[in-house]
């Protein structure tokens, strides 16, 4: 089990909360002999035993990274990080959060433990979103959650899974998410809770015309097709909400499993069934 020993911090707001958060956890005693690091280039601002690196001094020095903030932040810090080994801790500073699952108010007590060896790792699969106009890649990212298309109105697209037909639809729009993303726009769109370490992808229409059209677990084996049918409708690709892309009429989007894995560091009590029922209020009257 690799010591971890630097430890980066990525933010990307200034709120108070996650300063006096910072600066509890940097001048705890229990920490002193480790040394952590912004990513000046993201996050900047001067705190004793908080020292600052560019992004590639920054990556090369850190052995493991602790998002302060939402799933954004937290999507952002596995954008980051792709390509190395670096594992990633999440901090919920917000008030949901699937992916940050250590409260604010715990997080130095979450982190003590977790120093110490005390943790459980997960793997999280990425998808590989490529955007073809013509036979030609115009556009290509990788995803920890999910590949969204959206229209200004209906519009009309088809749904391949390897070469094999899914379903044509006419919709609103549609999301491609993984297990990890299916509770993120998916979930609010209707479509299926997913155990995050599965290895499929979850389709789901937003807003279908046909009402028999319902979110499909699928698997990510073979590649997803989606082809765009229609010369009406402004439609937009967001990758992980965050890239958006102008698609037009015949234009291909295929989703394919990454290379790239996210790996998540979490306390050892913090299963993600006790996280659902925590964030989802299961159970409570």
């Amino acid at each position: 089990m690799k010591t971890l020993k630097n430890i980066g911090i990525i933010a990307f707001e200034k709120k108070k909360q996650i300063e006096e958060t910072l600066k509890a956890i940097v001048s705890d005693e229990d920490f002193e002999k480790h040394r952590f690091y912004l990513n000046r280039d993201v996050f900047s601002f001067k705190m004793r035993g908080l020292a600052q690196l560019p992004a590639r001094a920054f990556l090369k020095k850190i052995d493991v990274l602790v998002s302060f903030g939402g799933d954004g932040t937290f999507i952002s810090a596995a954008r980051m990080v792709r390509g190395t080994d670096i594992p990633l801790i999440g901090v919920n500073m917000g008030s949901l959060g699937f992916l940050t699952d250590i409260p604010a108010s715990g997080a130095a007590s979450a982190l003590k433990r977790i120093f110490s060896g005390r943790y459980t790792r997960e793997k999280r699969m990425m998808f590989e979103v490529t955007l073809k106009r013509k036979g030609k890649v115009i556009a290509r990212d990788i995803c920890l959650n999910d590949a969204v298309l959206k229209g200004n109105r209906l519009f009309n697209l088809s749904v391949h899974c390897g070469t094999e037909l899914v379903s044509a639809y006419n919709a609103d729009g549609l999301i491609v998410s993984t297990p990890t993303g299916s509770t993120a726009y998916s979930m609010a769109s209707g479509g299926p809770i997913v155990y995050p370490t599965l290895e499929c992808a979850i389709i789901t229409p937003i807003c279908s015309h046909s009402l028999t059209q319902k979110p499909i677990v699928s698997s990510i084996a073979k590649p997803i097709l989606l082809r765009i049918n229609d010369k009406r409708a402004e439609i937009m690709l967001y990758i992980d909400g965050k890239d958006n892309v102008v698609v037009k009429d015949g234009d291909e989007i295929g989703i394919s499993r990454s290379g790239f894995v996210t790996t998540l560091l979490k306390p050892e009590e913090i299963t993600y069934f006790s996280l659902l029922r925590k964030k989802l209020h299961w159970g409570s009257d």
